[in-house]
């Protein structure tokens, strides 16, 4: 009898209290200035099918996830297959490894050869170009509500833009290997194309895709370049690829975000009903997301009579929560430490010298215990490494143009400039600076008339252009030392 009469008084005075503390932390944040309102992030004005990309007839059937329960269909161009025992076969597949085949067909085939593997990327000429075709509209928009429902909000198939860059990554190269420099050329325009396609999505996903895509391009112009492949007369064109790429703007509207998204995937949830017009159950296929490997949606129950026992108690609990828990894991989630506050992204700036102290705040939220976080603990996301990454390759690609345009220099001029300040303006208009300080990249002549181009890197300490070796003796991948050290070097 207690029970039953105190149990509603909990519930009514839990549910005043979390309104009320959602109510404060929601104006403090607006007051700063802070987009927190799902509505607020929904897309502009629509634009003409005729020029919106995802409109095209090709990605209207491969372009979009329409769901996230969806993989996103797959594409059977722009694959290299098997190329030969013992090789590293990327994708894409590494400089080192093309230069080991043979340029035409030999037998007995124990290796692929450059001519075969060509064929086999172009094996789908239509679809490649339709594709193209839908790229080169100017607008890349996928249309939703503030009231569609979270799980049915239309994504980008990455599967299908990964496959494209991975593939016309190695195509480049192998026209390089080839002394075709047009056709890699337009490849590596190609793959920037790419870009508009998952800008599309505000999502912390779609922004890391396209940081991914900055690296695998500044990579493929690192490896030719220490080659020698890239003839003098393409460096300008290839350089302008690469000027004016900025990730950490992106980045930090993206965390902004996926807050928002947080924040009103727990509102939904604690209504515990069928959102409008979806074909899930909310709080069922919410709380099957959050405790499911997205890498194995296949395996994910559609229905509560496919869920097994353990999912079926979790889904059984948010629905007897009270709704002021509710509020509270959405302030909860409001007041994490805010990692954007590491980033000046106007002046292209990363102060990682913050970063411990935002994984020590970190660390101490996630040890807060039931009952005003246990929800939001669900969907829990840690930033940092994604902000290394973002900063890791804005990185690459700053090193990738001032070394086209040191390039360009020695083209014209016969040797590596003393400074820096000598490409400007002739072979750039402006140099990026490093993002851990502000100043100048790193630049010195070496005595055998090449030269070090770094970053400090996220120690933001200058090593000296120390960018470590790995057990055999060899210099780390880039990014993985002290020092970020751009390896494009030509080696003759």
């Amino acid at each position: 009898m207690v029970v039953v009469v105190l149990l509603p008084l909990v519930y009514l005075i839990e549910g005043l209290h979390g309104a009320w503390t959602w109510s404060r932390t929601k104006a403090r944040l607006e007051a700063r200035g802070e987009r927190v309102a799902w509505a607020d992030f929904v897309p502009g004005a629509a634009v003409p099918d005729e020029q919106n990309l995802f409109k095209h007839p090709y990605l209207q059937e491969y372009g979009i996830r329409h769901t996230w329960l969806e993989l996103g269909k797959q594409v059977g161009w722009l694959q290299h297959g098997h190329i030969g025992d013992g090789l590293e076969a990327g994708p894409p597949v590494p400089l080192a490894t093309l230069k080991k085949l043979p340029r035409q067909r030999v037998k007995p085939a124990t290796l692929v050869s450059l001519e075969e593997l060509l064929e086999r990327l172009n094996a789908e000429p239509d679809q490649l170009q339709q594709f193209e075709e839908a790229l080169a509209r100017p607008h890349a928009q996928l249309r939703w509500t503030a009231e569609t429902p979270l799980e049915e909000l239309p994504k980008p198939n990455y599967v299908l833009l990964r496959v494209a860059a991975q593939g016309l990554g190695t195509r480049s190269s192998i026209h390089l290997l080839q002394a075709h420099p047009e056709a890699a050329l337009r490849d590596l325009q190609f793959i920037k194309r790419l870009e508009k396609f998952a800008a599309s999505d505000p999502d912390l996903t779609g922004v890391m895709i396209n940081v991914a895509v900055d690296g695998l391009r500044a990579g493929l112009v690192e490896e030719a370049l220490a080659a020698g492949l890239w003839p003098a007369h393409h460096l300008a064109a290839v350089q302008q690829e690469f000027a004016g790429i900025d990730r950490l703007t992106p980045w930090v509207a993206a965390i902004r975000h996926w807050r928002a998204r947080d924040i009103e995937w727990l509102h939904r949830l604690s209504s515990g009903r069928r959102s409008a017009g979806s074909k899930h159950d909310y709080c069922f296929a919410v709380m099957m997301w959050q405790m499911t490997d997205l890498h194995n949606l296949a395996k994910l129950p559609r229905s509560w009579e496919d869920a097994n026992l353990f999912q079926r108690a979790h889904v059984s609990a948010i629905r007897v929560t009270p709704r002021g828990w509710f509020y509270q894991n959405m302030a909860w989630v409001a007041e994490a430490p805010d990692l954007t506050q590491l980033v000046d992204a106007p002046r292209q700036r990363v102060h990682s010298e913050g970063m411990k102290d935002y994984e020590a705040r970190q660390d101490a939220r996630e040890a807060t215990t039931f009952p005003y976080s246990f929800v939001a603990k669900m969907s829990l996301a840690r930033f940092d490494a994604s902000l290394i990454t973002t900063a890791r390759n804005q990185t690459r690609v700053n090193l990738a143009y001032v070394a086209l345009a040191l390039e360009r220099h020695r083209a014209a001029k016969g040797a590596y400039p003393d400074t820096l300040a000598a490409l400007v303006p002739e072979f750039a208009p402006a140099l990026p600076h490093d993002l851990f300080d502000g100043q100048p990249l790193r630049y010195r002549r070496t005595p055998d008339g090449k030269y070090l181009l770094y970053s400090l890197g996220w120690n933001a300490k200058d090593d000296g252009g120390d960018s470590g070796v790995d057990k055999d003796g060899k210099p780390r991948p880039f990014g993985d030392g002290p020092d970020w050290v751009w390896q494009g070097v030509p080696t003759k």
